[in-house]
Protein backbone atom coordinates (compact mmCIF):
# COMPACT_ATOMS: atom_id res chain seq x y z
CA UNK A 1 0.00 0.00 0.00
CA UNK A 2 1.24 3.25 -0.85
CA UNK A 3 2.18 6.12 1.87
CA UNK A 4 -0.57 8.41 2.41
CA UNK A 5 -0.50 11.27 3.30
CA UNK A 6 -1.07 10.36 7.20
CA UNK A 7 -2.84 13.84 8.43
CA UNK A 8 -5.84 13.25 6.96
CA UNK A 9 -6.03 9.71 8.88
CA UNK A 10 -5.52 12.09 12.39
CA UNK A 11 -7.86 14.21 10.79
CA UNK A 12 -10.37 11.42 10.58
CA UNK A 13 -9.84 9.79 13.55
CA UNK A 14 -10.69 12.72 15.36
CA UNK A 15 -13.98 13.12 13.58
CA UNK A 16 -14.66 9.89 15.11
CA UNK A 17 -15.11 10.81 18.53
CA UNK A 18 -17.62 13.70 17.61
CA UNK A 19 -18.55 16.14 14.69
CA UNK A 20 -15.57 18.95 14.21
CA UNK A 21 -14.60 22.13 13.12
CA UNK A 22 -10.97 22.57 11.85
CA UNK A 23 -10.62 25.17 14.50
CA UNK A 24 -11.64 22.34 16.88
CA UNK A 25 -9.60 19.80 15.40
CA UNK A 26 -6.27 21.82 15.64
CA UNK A 27 -7.46 22.69 19.50
CA UNK A 28 -8.16 19.01 20.78
CA UNK A 29 -4.61 17.85 18.67
CA UNK A 30 -3.06 21.12 20.45
CA UNK A 31 -4.81 19.84 23.87
CA UNK A 32 -3.98 15.73 23.27
CA UNK A 33 -1.93 14.35 20.52
CA UNK A 34 0.69 17.18 19.97
CA UNK A 35 3.06 15.98 22.34
CA UNK A 36 3.81 13.10 19.44
CA UNK A 37 1.71 14.20 16.38
CA UNK A 38 1.69 17.79 15.58
CA UNK A 39 -1.16 19.37 12.73
CA UNK A 40 -1.38 23.12 11.69
CA UNK A 41 -4.03 24.85 10.13
CA UNK A 42 -2.31 24.59 6.81
CA UNK A 43 -2.82 20.71 6.96
CA UNK A 44 -5.90 20.81 8.63
CA UNK A 45 -8.07 22.88 6.14
CA UNK A 46 -6.92 21.41 2.84
CA UNK A 47 -7.17 18.12 4.17
CA UNK A 48 -10.54 18.52 5.25
CA UNK A 49 -11.53 19.74 1.94
CA UNK A 50 -10.21 16.71 0.01
CA UNK A 51 -11.45 14.13 2.79
CA UNK A 52 -14.62 16.03 1.33
CA UNK A 53 -14.25 15.74 -1.91
CA UNK A 54 -13.52 12.16 -1.23
CA UNK A 55 -16.72 11.40 0.26
CA UNK A 56 -14.76 10.38 3.45
CA UNK A 57 -16.57 13.22 5.47
CA UNK A 58 -19.56 15.14 5.09
CA UNK A 59 -20.17 18.93 6.09
CA UNK A 60 -22.81 18.13 9.03
CA UNK A 61 -23.73 22.18 9.62
CA UNK A 62 -22.43 25.56 9.86
CA UNK A 63 -22.02 27.81 13.33
CA UNK A 64 -21.41 31.61 13.71
CA UNK A 65 -22.09 31.64 17.72
CA UNK A 66 -19.25 29.93 18.55
CA UNK A 67 -16.84 32.03 16.44
CA UNK A 68 -15.65 35.39 17.64
CA UNK A 69 -17.07 38.72 16.35
CA UNK A 70 -17.14 39.14 12.99
CA UNK A 71 -15.55 35.94 12.25
CA UNK A 72 -16.28 33.36 9.76
CA UNK A 73 -18.80 30.73 10.34
CA UNK A 74 -17.75 27.27 11.52
CA UNK A 75 -17.81 24.84 9.00
CA UNK A 76 -18.34 21.75 11.14
CA UNK A 77 -17.54 18.00 9.64
CA UNK A 78 -19.01 14.31 10.46
CA UNK A 79 -17.14 11.51 9.17
CA UNK A 80 -19.10 9.49 7.06
CA UNK A 81 -19.34 5.27 6.95
CA UNK A 82 -17.07 5.47 4.75
CA UNK A 83 -14.09 7.54 6.25
CA UNK A 84 -14.82 5.09 9.41
CA UNK A 85 -13.90 2.38 6.74
CA UNK A 86 -10.58 4.34 5.52
CA UNK A 87 -9.70 5.17 8.87
CA UNK A 88 -10.13 1.66 10.10
CA UNK A 89 -8.38 -0.20 7.05
CA UNK A 90 -5.48 1.96 8.17
CA UNK A 91 -5.29 1.16 11.50
CA UNK A 92 -4.96 -2.62 10.68
CA UNK A 93 -1.75 -1.82 8.77
CA UNK A 94 1.75 -1.43 10.16
CA UNK A 95 2.84 1.72 11.05
CA UNK A 96 5.64 3.24 9.35
CA UNK A 97 9.35 3.04 10.72
CA UNK A 98 9.95 6.28 12.09
CA UNK A 99 12.92 8.12 11.46
CA UNK A 100 13.41 10.95 14.00
CA UNK A 101 15.30 14.15 13.42
CA UNK A 102 16.63 15.59 16.67
CA UNK A 103 18.12 18.88 15.72
CA UNK A 104 20.32 18.77 19.45
CA UNK A 105 21.57 15.23 19.00
CA UNK A 106 22.57 16.46 15.59
CA UNK A 107 24.89 19.54 17.26
CA UNK A 108 25.62 17.40 19.97
CA UNK A 109 27.31 15.27 17.38
CA UNK A 110 29.62 18.19 15.69
CA UNK A 111 29.82 19.40 19.59
CA UNK A 112 33.74 19.21 19.29
CA UNK A 113 33.33 22.62 17.35
CA UNK A 114 32.21 24.47 19.83
CA UNK A 115 32.99 25.51 23.71
CA UNK A 116 31.33 22.17 25.87
CA UNK A 117 29.86 24.98 27.95
CA UNK A 118 27.24 25.59 24.73
CA UNK A 119 26.85 22.01 24.56
CA UNK A 120 26.27 21.37 27.98
CA UNK A 121 23.96 24.66 28.08
CA UNK A 122 21.69 22.63 25.17
CA UNK A 123 21.40 19.72 26.82
CA UNK A 124 20.46 21.97 29.83
CA UNK A 125 17.66 23.18 27.90
CA UNK A 126 16.12 20.13 26.41
CA UNK A 127 16.27 18.71 29.95
CA UNK A 128 13.90 21.96 31.13
CA UNK A 129 11.50 21.72 28.35
CA UNK A 130 11.20 17.81 29.38
CA UNK A 131 10.20 18.68 32.62
CA UNK A 132 8.02 21.54 31.38
CA UNK A 133 6.50 18.48 29.78
CA UNK A 134 6.35 16.00 31.87
CA UNK A 135 4.63 18.42 33.97
CA UNK A 136 1.31 18.90 31.24
CA UNK A 137 1.28 15.14 31.48
CA UNK A 138 1.22 14.68 34.55
CA UNK A 139 -1.55 17.60 34.93
CA UNK A 140 -3.11 15.55 31.83
CA UNK A 141 -2.98 12.45 33.81
CA UNK A 142 -4.98 13.87 36.98
CA UNK A 143 -7.52 15.31 34.17
CA UNK A 144 -8.47 11.67 33.16
CA UNK A 145 -8.19 10.18 36.37
CA UNK A 146 -10.97 12.83 37.55
CA UNK A 147 -12.70 11.86 34.37
CA UNK A 148 -14.85 8.33 33.33
CA UNK A 149 -12.49 5.47 32.42
CA UNK A 150 -14.16 3.98 30.02
CA UNK A 151 -12.74 2.05 26.52
CA UNK A 152 -12.83 5.24 24.55
CA UNK A 153 -10.36 6.65 27.08
CA UNK A 154 -8.35 3.61 27.46
CA UNK A 155 -5.99 4.47 24.31
CA UNK A 156 -5.40 8.31 24.84
CA UNK A 157 -4.19 6.55 28.29
CA UNK A 158 -1.80 4.41 27.19
CA UNK A 159 -0.56 7.05 24.97
CA UNK A 160 -0.17 9.45 27.43
CA UNK A 161 1.75 6.83 29.26
CA UNK A 162 3.92 6.62 26.45
CA UNK A 163 4.85 10.15 26.27
CA UNK A 164 5.59 9.88 30.38
CA UNK A 165 8.00 7.92 29.88
CA UNK A 166 9.26 9.03 26.90
CA UNK A 167 9.83 12.15 28.75
CA UNK A 168 11.06 10.55 31.90
CA UNK A 169 14.25 8.70 29.88
CA UNK A 170 14.71 12.18 28.34
CA UNK A 171 15.16 13.49 31.57
CA UNK A 172 17.56 10.76 32.88
CA UNK A 173 19.89 10.72 29.81
CA UNK A 174 19.98 14.47 30.32
CA UNK A 175 21.39 14.70 33.40
CA UNK A 176 23.66 11.77 32.75
CA UNK A 177 25.06 13.38 29.90
CA UNK A 178 25.62 16.83 31.44
CA UNK A 179 27.30 15.29 34.59
CA UNK A 180 29.81 12.75 32.32
CA UNK A 181 30.85 16.34 29.92
CA UNK A 182 31.41 18.25 33.23
CA UNK A 183 33.40 15.47 34.81
CA UNK A 184 34.99 14.73 30.91
CA UNK A 185 35.68 18.67 30.82
CA UNK A 186 36.91 18.39 34.02
CA UNK A 187 40.07 15.83 33.25
CA UNK A 188 40.78 17.53 30.04
CA UNK A 189 44.23 19.40 29.65
CA UNK A 190 43.19 22.97 28.17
Amino acid sequence: MAQKNRTRFAILGMLAFQPMSGYDIKKIVDNSIAYFWKENYGHIYPMLAELSREGLIKLQGRDRKKETKGGPERKVYAITEQGKKAVKEWLYQPHAAENSRIELLLKLFFGMLVPMEISIAAIERERDAAINILKELKSIRKQAHAGEQNETSLFPLITLSYGEKHYKAVIEWCEETIAFLKKTTKGMKK
